[in-house]
Parts: structure tokens; sequence; C-alpha cells
């Protein structure tokens, strides 16, 4: 467990810090800190090159980016100089230098997507989520950096929220902070990390936390954020004459109709937060409009010396949310965009001298093993090359064909049994066919739209689970009627509509997704 944890919020209009203290089974609150990036002088934003609040080189963090000069690497940064400049402020008044730091990176500039997996073995899920993930998105994995955390794992498999940004972001974001001297342990997803505000419980909740410029929408249940979204609107929007707030109610109410149409429980309460929260008749509004009981959010208080310790502001939710991932576990750590070639160094040593440790300690027993056991390794390479012998020999007799060169160790002879055994198998299948092919289902989608209906189908996608289409239409109704119309059609039962939402032009973007198998229909084979 960390000593000192600190959870920096970046925001465009104040940098917010929760800085908590370890203790026995908990932690203890310390302080919330504040401060407006207008407080920063203009004069303070071009950085010398000594000076107070210089970085030279030889203390620069090392968390495996080519920096370059500190103050250009400043520029270049996607988080504006200001903001680095107040978040440096803080933490030179916080004067923690060993705390852990969490950080978040910018939600708009994070894509998530909830995807169902056949199956719920965490090493499989691990092993296959990036095959599974290439049939939603449109980018290159190679290009963005990619996590998930598993919301159920109930039978027959689980449900998953998973997460991903461009390398550039983390890039940037990781090189501005790294300026100003920061090396941040954790760097997450703003919406994922306000479901720690919340205490487990199965009744759907949704946190919003508004601010000046933007919006966090993070649905909550079982303390795990379910389903997130980041509207690029804020308070600032609202205006004097009101239109600017019911633009933005309306917004807030598609999300969470698109959030239900997700698979999102439906949502019991509302509760708002973020330094915008308090505006004049906003919570009245929210409810009059989501027809959900909506309020403040109640920030939990301090475990550990709840009479002394501060009590934290709205504006400190996502600093406290961040704070609070310093001291989770490894299961519940969430998202988390700091791995692969932007893995924090000093958690990567210590997995090294972990991993060379285990490694000693494994080659130790393995030397006892065979000191102890001389006379039985050596049956058994007896026993190894006898039998390799005549499975060489079955094989080759089996498959005349097969160069005998190939048969000299038993792993070559296990593969080519299983290379001709696939052979046959695909050969078999090729002859066989397959009667619904992805043409076939095309066709007859094709021949179920209604003829007056105008559709214009963006992604047709075909798979062992599911057909899924996403198209533009006029409107909810040609929406509903399109729906009807496929699952009038008996191959195509289970066909269900979801994620409709108005674009910019006035038409109804629309996803209708048909499984393969149905509910309660056994699967031949």
């Amino acid at each position: 467990m960390p000593s000192y944890v600190i959870g920096l919020d970046l925001g465009q209009r104040s940098v917010k810090a929760a800085i908590l203290k370890g203790a026995f089974r908990g932690y203890e609150v310390v302080d919330f800190l504040s401060l407006e990036v207008e407080a920063i002088e203009p004069e303070e934003q071009s950085i010398p090159e000594d000076g107070p609040g210089s970085i030279a080189p030889s203390e620069q963090p090392d968390v495996g980016l080519d920096t370059g000069d500190p103050v250009q690497e400043l520029k270049s940064s996607g988080t504006p100089r200001p903001v680095l400049l107040a978040a440096q402020r803080i933490l030179e008044t916080i004067d923690l230098p060993q705390a852990v730091i969490v950080a978040s990176v910018p939600s708009h500039k994070i894509s998530s997507w909830l995807i169902n997996m056949p199956f719920k073995d965490p090493a499989r899920i691990a092993q296959t989520v990036e095959f599974e993930i290439e049939n939603y998105v449109p980018w290159d994995l190679d290009e963005v950096i990619f996590d998930y955390q598993t919301l159920s794992s109930d039978e027959p498999g689980a449900r998953l929220l998973t997460a991903m940004t461009p390398e550039d972001t983390v890039r940037e974001t990781l090189s501005g902070l790294q300026s100003i001297g920061v090396d941040p342990l954790h760097l997450s997803s703003e919406a994922v990390e306000l479901a720690r505000l919340l205490p487990e419980t199965q009744e759907c909740q949704v946190i919003l936390d508004l601010g000046a410029s933007r919006t966090l929408i993070s649905a909550v249940s079982n303390g795990q954020a379910t389903w997130i979204r980041c509207l690029d609107e804020g308070a600032s929007s609202f205006g004097l004459d009101g239109t600017g707030r019911d633009q933005w109610l309306g917004k807030l109410r598609s999300s969470l109709i698109s959030a239900e149409q997700a698979g999102t429980p439906h949502i019991e309460a509302v509760l708002l937060c973020g330094g915008a929260s308090h505006h004049e008749g906003l919570l009245e509004a929210v409810e009059t409009t989501l027809g959900v009981p909506t309020s403040q959010l109640v920030l939990p208080e301090s475990p550990r010396g709840a009479e002394t310790a501060p009590l934290p502001e709205s504006e400190h939710a996502l600093a406290y949310s961040l704070a609070l991932k310093g001291f989770a576990g490894r299961r519940s750590s969430g998202i988390c965009f700091r791995k692969g070639k932007f893995a924090h160094r000093a958690a990567s040593r210590m997995n090294a001298r972990l991993a060379m440790v285990g490694f000693a300690a494994l080659l130790l027993v393995g030397l006892g093993l065979i000191a102890s056991h001389f006379v039985t390794v050596n049956k058994l390479n007896s026993d190894l090359e006898d039998r390799t012998t005549r499975l060489s020999s079955t094989v080759l007799e089996a498959f005349p064909e097969v160069s005998p060169t190939a048969l000299k160790t038993s792993d070559g002879a296990i593969s080519i049994l299983q290379e001709q055994v696939t052979a046959i198998q695909w050969r078999v299948e090729a002859l066989e066919g397959n009667e619904n092919s992805s043409l076939t289902l095309l066709r007859e989608l094709s021949k179920a739209i209604p003829d007056d209906i105008v559709v214009d189908l963006d992604e047709y996608m075909v798979n062992n689970e599911m057909v899924r289409i996403r198209g533009i239409t006029d409107s909810f109704g040609s929406v509903d009627k399109i729906e009807a119309a496929i699952l009038d059609r008996e191959m195509f039962r289970g066909a269900k509509k979801s994620d409709v939402n108005k674009s910019r032009d006035g038409k109804m973007r629309f996803v209708v997704t048909i499984p393969r198998v149905y509910e309660g229909e056994e699967v031949e084979g």
C-alpha cells in the first residue's frame, strides 16, 4: 500500500488535487486543493532554462519518452501550458515527492465499447479480447492503447467495458506531466474512475460530473462503471436565455437512452458533481427532463480520522476518485493506459526483479530435483526416445508423403499429425458448404426491408454469434418498421434495434443485431 496518493484532475479552468494517506485497511483524507488556471500570470507561462519552477534534464523522471528540451516538450504537449503550470504549483505546495500520482487521459479522446465474450475464463479473455474488439472499431489496434474491465461473468460468458485512446494522446499527456516533474503511476479514464465514489449496490445510478466545457457521464452498478460517455459541452454553454441548457439536457437524455439500449440496467437515480454542478435550477431541470430522482452527489468521508479530516467539495469529485484508484487492488484497478511501451518504469523494474528472483528460485528447485532423481530422468529420456520412434513410424505410415526428417522429434511428429488432420477437416467443411453464407444473409436482409424505406447501410458484420447492420434512415418510425420487417422473417428471430440516435443532418442512425443462435435453441455438432 502506498504511503501517499495524489489524484490530479487537470481541468481546463482549474486544477484540483486530492491527497490521501495510506492507513491500516484503508486510507485517510489529508487535503483537497484547487487552483484556477487564470491565476497563472502570463509571465509565469514562459519557463526559463534556469530558475524557480524549471526542471533540469537530470531531474526529469524517466517514463520511456524522448523528452528533449523541457520548454519545447511543454509547448508540444496535448495539455495546455497554463494547466500544467497550475498543477506544478499545487504539487509544490503539497511537497510529497515520493507520493504516488494518478492522472487521466482527456475523456474526449477515449472511445469505449461494451462487448460480450462467449466465455468467462480471465486468461482466455485476455488472449482474445483484442481480436474481438477489432470487429467493432475502424482503427488499427497497433495505433491505440487498449484496456478493459470485466463487468460480469455469469454463465455462459462475460460482459466487458473496453476503452482505447490513440498512442499519441498517451505520449502527449505523459510528456506534459513529465515536463513539470510528474510521472503518474496510473493514467486512467475519468468517467470510469468516478464509479469509485459510490458504494457497491446492484441499483444503477448515473454520475454527472459537470465542468465548464465538458460533462462526464458514468452509469454505475455494483461499484463499477457499466457505460461511459463524455459530452463536449458544459455549464459555459448554457447561456442566459436557457437555450444552451435545453440543448445540453436533450443530449443528456439521448445519451442515457443509448445507455439503456446498450444493456445498462434501469437507471434509478442521477447524481451531480463537478465544479458547475450547483448551477441554479439545474437539479430540477435534470429531474424534470429525465424523469429520474436527481440530487447532488455526497462524496465519501474519510474512513480514518473523519472528525478532523477535510470534507471534499463537489468540484473535487474527479480528483478524489483518481486518488482512490491508487489504493485499489489489482482486481479492481479498472482501466489504465500505462501499459506496453508506456508502462511505468518503476513498476516495470520491480516486475523484472520479481521475475529474476522467481527464475532463480525455480532454477534452484530444478537443480535439486535433477540431482535427487538423476536415475529417473535417464529412464524417462529412454522411454521418450522409444515413444518418439513409434510415433514417427505411425505418422509416416498414415501419411507417406511426409518427409521423415520432420519426424525426428515427438514435437515435430505431433505437429505434422495436427496439420494433416486439420487439412482433412478443412476439406470436409469446404465440401459440405455453408447454407447461411454472408452473401445469403445480406440478400435476405435486403428483401426484408420495406421498399418504401430508404436505408443507407455503412456497416455489415457477420460472425458465428450474430449478424449486425448499422445504417441511416429518415425517422424513428422507419427504424421501427425496419426492425419489425426483419423480425417477421423466421431466420431473423431475435433481431433487436439499438443505438438509435439523431445525426446532425436530422437523419436517424441505428443498429440492428440478429443472433445466429436463439435462446432455447440447441447448436448441432
